[in-house]
């Protein structure tokens, strides 16, 4: 970071990093596995500081690991947003919200319709706090194709990879999706 400083935003231009953050805190170290979730917060907090003219750049991509934590990872946005404004007229702090499609089975599509609360929450969220209009029209996007319903018979086969890819996931890695997505307990129950 030293050399950046030395070098200027006249000598660059522009400086924008780019980190894939798909949910807040523990959820975030789970779907990224190996992630530190405060040392890139501290990191992220060192860039902003010392680098004023640096921009971040969140890659949220829309799972079905993502959607329970869409809530948390807006609010931590905002607040980042908030801390970091607006630069020469464009935003420090920005996201992205590309939508999961493949592989399928961790797929947001398999999740039951209850769990376009998630989105409907995020929408309100982002409308009161004054997100982008690109944002929110993702979120839009993103609800109406979890409005497309899959086929029984292949929501069922996708669900049952989901759970056996998360139990090797965690039998693999120390990790334990239920402690992790408590709030996912009903759904991780009928991937059978």
């Amino acid at each position: 970071m030293e050399n950046l400083e030395g070098i200027g935003e006249k000598k660059i231009g522009q400086l924008r990093i780019y980190v894939s953050l798909d949910a807040w805190g523990e959820q975030a170290e789970y779907i990224r596995f190996g992630m530190n979730f405060m040392e890139m917060e501290r990191n992220l907090h060192q860039l902003m500081r010392r680098i004023p003219w640096a921009r971040v750049g969140f890659i949220h991509t829309m799972s079905a690991l993502s959607i329970v934590g869409v809530n948390p990872f807006l609010k931590g946005f905002a607040k980042l947003r908030n801390e970091y404004p607006e630069r020469n007229g464009r935003p420090r702090i920005n996201f992205d919200t590309p939508i999961l499609r493949e592989p399928a089975h961790l797929s947001a599509r398999i999740l039951p319709a209850e769990y376009i609360a998630h989105v409907d929450r995020a929408l309100e969220f982002m409308q009161e706090n004054e997100f982008m209009d690109f944002q929110i029209s993702r979120m839009r996007r993103l609800k109406e194709w979890l409005q497309e319903p899959l086929p029984a018979d292949i929501q069922t086969s996708l669900r049952k990879s989901f759970r056996l890819f998360f139990e090797e996931h965690d039998r693999r890695r120390g990790t334990n999706f239920l402690a992790t997505f408590p709030e996912m307990e009903k759904f991780w129950q009928e991937c059978f």
